[in-house]
């Protein structure tokens, strides 16, 4: 092989890691989508969220190729005829930030304080640097995206 061919294969080739890498990293960012009022990352999110023991557990799944945020304690919403209501479940809300890096997940739980706000019905963990805007609707950080969790208290 020529000179002159190896160099053009071997821009050839660059280019085509190249293009494959922004796919990569275009399709692993995951897409912002509206879900139950919030804006959330589709590749960031929680699964097994339960309440056992006087304990809320949750595991924080990061599909994406950036690291992302999560708090050691979320804010809690229960719904109230339709709406979601901030509700108190732990005496101290201030977060320690940690994060949860690319593809992986973070078990975490948190002791449930105030046993008597904890009443049967559905609840939601947020995480995100949630503040009233000014036409008082929550705000994220950052990207302004939440990861959110879904959990039943039946008893």
């Amino acid at each position: 092989m020529s000179r002159k061919k190896l160099v053009v294969f071997l821009i050839a080739l660059v280019g085509v890691m190249a293009l494959a890498a922004a796919t990569f990293f275009l399709v692993t960012k995951g897409r912002v989508v509206e879900k139950d009022g919030l804006l959330q990352n589709s590749r960031v999110y929680m699964t097994n969220v339960y309440y056992e023991n006087e304990r809320v557990h949750y595991t924080v799944v990061n599909k994406t190729f950036q690291r992302s945020f999560a708090a050691d304690k979320p804010y809690v919403q229960k719904k109230v005829e339709g709406a979601w209501v901030l509700v108190s479940l732990y005496e101290d809300i201030s977060q320690i930030g940690v994060f949860v890096e690319p593809f992986s997940e973070r078990h975490a739980s948190f002791s449930v304080e105030y046993q008597s706000n904890l009443t049967p019905g559905e609840y939601r963990l947020i995480f995100g640097e949630l503040r009233f805007g000014a036409n008082g609707t929550w705000q994220g950080y950052g990207d302004h995206t939440y990861t959110v969790g879904y959990f039943t208290v039946t008893t």
